[in-house]
């Protein structure tokens, strides 16, 4: 997988990988955040949904779509890249993910949520997967503006 992307994925999504590597990982009705079912490494069904090439499925969808910058500028202004790296889902299409590539107020490895609604652009979530998981804190949901 390293390799196809050209970066290391993070420490954290490998302990991720190497602790569980597929199944479901509940936190409870009571956390902040649910929950994720966690996208296998050698997944072809989901993740490739979230590459570029299938986020604009035709020139119309990205014909009427553009994003302004982050205000806080921790996600690039991106339609997609594979350096949004879907770990795990929602069950409904939408994707968490580490950013690999983060804007200049943004850190390696932050928490995205990549909505299935949108061709474009992600949105904060968090800044780990173990702040999400473990400590069930969710960030403040702000990320590049769609116009």
């Amino acid at each position: 997988v390293e390799a196809q992307l050209g970066v290391p994925l993070t420490d954290e999504v490998k302990a991720i990988y190497l602790t569980a590597g597929s199944g479901e990982i509940i936190l409870g009705e009571d956390a902040g955040f649910y929950g994720m079912e966690i996208i296998p490494l050698d997944d072809t069904d989901i993740r490739p949904w979230y590459l570029p090439e299938k986020r604009m499925l035709d020139w119309q969808f990205g014909a009427m779509e553009s994003l302004g910058p982050d205000p806080v500028g921790r996600i690039q202004p991106l339609a997609a890249t594979p350096l949004r790296f879907p770990v795990g889902h929602d069950g409904y299409g939408d994707v968490y993910a580490a950013d690999l590539a983060p804007a200049k107020n943004g850190h390696r490895g932050q928490v995205i949520f990549l909505d299935q609604e949108y061709n474009a652009g992600a949105t904060y979530l968090g800044e780990s997967f173990t702040d999400l998981l473990v400590h069930g804190r969710e960030g403040d949901g702000t990320g590049p503006v769609y116009r």
